[in-house]
């Protein structure tokens, strides 16, 4: 047996997480499973994010103007086509409660984005061993609402697995 090493959102606690740079560095740093949490645009792409909207704590508008709390919960991501989505700024401001975490300017990258870094990484950790904990945060209150209903969210998510051939991972 042994113990396996998550590199929860990346590397979050140095890099923004969720991001490439995130998965980046936790790919440099040997990790062997990336986790990372998914959600579905309006236009049905996977995206790579924690919430289903943009957070307060991290989200910048593309003019640079923090999203607000109040905001927050509108922004919802199932409500907006990915070009929108990825005109915010999710890292540049960096996170109060990682201050070693490198700030700079990222957006939510697909889980296809995810998928290209790790296929193409020249390391021996990526390309052919590195595995994945893809978590959604779905829930029958969200269904139709944060996010579609579960049959069309695994669905979603199961197509970008097979695309890139990732099902064993």
């Amino acid at each position: 047996r042994s113990f396996d090493v998550q590199g929860h959102r990346g590397a979050r606690g140095l890099r923004p997480e969720n991001s490439i740079p995130a998965f980046r560095l936790a790919l440099e740093l040997g990790v062997p499973t990336l986790e990372l949490d998914v959600c579905i645009s309006a236009d049905r792409r996977v995206v790579v994010s924690h919430d289903p909207y943009m957070s307060s704590v991290i989200c910048s508008h593309e003019d640079g103007s923090p999203v607000t709390r109040e905001e927050e919960k509108e922004l919802l991501m199932f409500q907006m086509e990915y070009a929108r989505i990825r005109r915010f700024d999710c890292g540049v401001r960096g996170h109060p409660e990682f201050p070693l975490q490198v700030p700079e300017s990222v957006y939510k990258p697909l889980l296809s984005d995810v998928f290209d870094l790790v296929r193409n990484w020249p390391g021996q950790t990526g390309r052919d061993s590195t595995q994945f904990n893809i978590e959604t945060k779905s829930t029958p209150a969200g269904d139709h609402i944060r996010h579609p209903g579960p049959a069309e969210f695994v669905e979603l998510i199961y197509r970008v697995l097979t695309d890139f051939g990732m099902t064993q991972r």
